[in-house]
């Protein structure tokens, strides 16, 4: 299995970037919690290039380049290739096709251009053969990815990486 996973724009802003608002302070400990579980299990961070767009587009022209050099420096950046772009193409189909999840999507004010976005990521992450994402949106990238990747939540992730506890007699002191 690969040691590869993607962690989708808001977590990355979160716990990355370190950026929230005041009601979003239990998702921003989450986020840096699970940045935090990922190192220590020795997962890698990817990004791909749509949702790289993505991050890019919420940024002022000034910080801009700062962001994308620091992307580059730290991760591997996913191309969106001709095989990511079929992927997407049976996504977004299959989706839109799909009278309950268009039910959903009505309901839930879900915009087509997100739907873009995230099916781009997902089929991005199915054809690297990537392990999983996590997001904060399970609802919609579960109805997009068709089960053909694991989708993990944010929700599931404790607000602090928990202590373990040595068992007894694996003490490391030579008394």
């Amino acid at each position: 299995m690969s040691n590869l996973v993607i962690i989708d724009s808001h977590i990355f802003i979160w716990g990355i970037k370190r950026e929230d608002n005041s009601n979003q302070s239990l998702d921003v400990q989450r986020a840096r919690t699970l940045i935090e579980i990922l190192t220590q299990k020795k997962l890698k961070i990817v990004i791909p290039a749509p949702q790289l767009a993505e991050l890019l587009s919420g940024c002022t022209q000034d910080k801009r380049q700062g962001l994308l050099d620091y992307v580059r420096s730290r991760y591997q950046i996913l191309p969106f290739d001709a095989l990511a772009a079929m992927k997407f193409g049976e996504l977004l189909h299959s989706t839109l096709k799909d009278n309950e999840v268009r039910e959903y999507f009505k309901q839930a004010g879900v915009v087509k251009a997100r739907m873009k976005f995230d099916c781009m990521i997902i089929a991005s992450a199915i054809t690297r053969g990537i392990r999983c994402i996590y997001t904060q949106d399970m609802n919609d990238f579960n109805r997009y990815s068709k089960g053909q990747i694991a989708i993990k939540s944010l929700q599931d992730i404790p607000a602090q990486v928990p202590f373990e506890f040595p068992e007894e007699g694996d003490s490391n002191d030579d008394d």
